[in-house]
């Protein structure tokens, strides 16, 4: 399985609440939070939940869920992608 065909089975609203505690799905497709991936003060992670991608405009992180949670575990890309289409 490709990245394309990982990412196109993966339930953005439910995968990224897994993964963010505290991430209110308030309904609207883009969201902001605090960022998991640095010590923020200020809700500075957005979230685009229809196409699965964030931006971290404190740290400057940004990417697809697969990437995300790559940077929120320190793993490598491929060893991420195999582990959420597994998930899936």
């Amino acid at each position: 399985m490709d990245v394309n065909q990982v990412l196109k089975k993966i339930d953005n609203k439910s995968y990224f609440k897994k993964h963010i505690p505290g991430l209110n799905l308030n309904g609207k497709k883009q969201v902001k939070c605090h960022c998991p991936l640095h010590d923020d003060k200020n809700p500075s992670l957005s979230i685009d939940i229809e196409q699965g991608l964030f931006q971290c405009f404190g740290c400057g992180e940004k990417g697809n869920a697969i990437q995300f949670m790559e940077k929120l575990r320190g793993v490598d890309f491929r060893s991420e992608e195999r582990r959420v289409g597994k998930e899936c």
